[in-house]
């Protein structure tokens, strides 16, 4: 095989070497062309059905056709969701218009609600303390960043000051 390549390349005057990097190349280019068909390029039939299959959907989900039912919050959650039935059917509502029409949308909404409102002023109270404990180790008079700082992530006065 490798004499007939070598034939072949004496043949269009170019070195063997230079044949096998084109090969090589050729067939990575295959690999990489069949790769990227098999995974990122959408079958047309498969758009269409999907296409028919979204209105369809979305219409279900405008009419509330085939809706879970609303169940009432319990455990932990009792504390973060509304406790009237229409609130959540409310806030429901207003997640399906947002596009998170999902059956647990409202939990997700409410627990990603939750921790960004916990940790939030927590990762801004960590920054705070470092700076405050770098300038302290420097220069002292960290306090003068940490107790604005405390006090404006709301904790009250008496307790900022120690």
């Amino acid at each position: 095989m490798l004499d007939y390549l070598d034939k072949f390349a004496l043949r269009i005057g170019i070195a063997l070497e230079t044949l096998l990097a084109l090969g090589i190349g050729f067939g990575v280019a295959l690999v990489m062309w069949g790769i990227y068909a098999a995974f990122f390029r959408p079958d047309p039939a498969i758009a269409r059905l999907a296409a028919i299959g979204g209105a369809r959907r979305q219409e279900r989900l405008e009419r509330a056709l085939l809706r879970a039912p609303d169940k009432t919050p319990g455990g932990l959650m009792k504390a973060f969701l509304p406790g009237e039935k229409e609130k959540r059917s409310a806030l429901r509502r207003k997640l399906a218009q947002a596009g998170m029409g999902g059956e647990n949308a409202l939990r997700n909404y409410t627990l990603v609600r939750v921790l960004l409102a916990t940790g939030l002023p927590l990762l801004f109270l960590m920054l705070v303390a470092f700076l405050a404990g770098f300038i302290d180790a420097i220069a002292g008079g960290g306090g003068l960043i940490t107790i604005p700082a405390l006090l404006t992530a709301g904790i009250p006065p008496h307790l900022s000051l120690g």
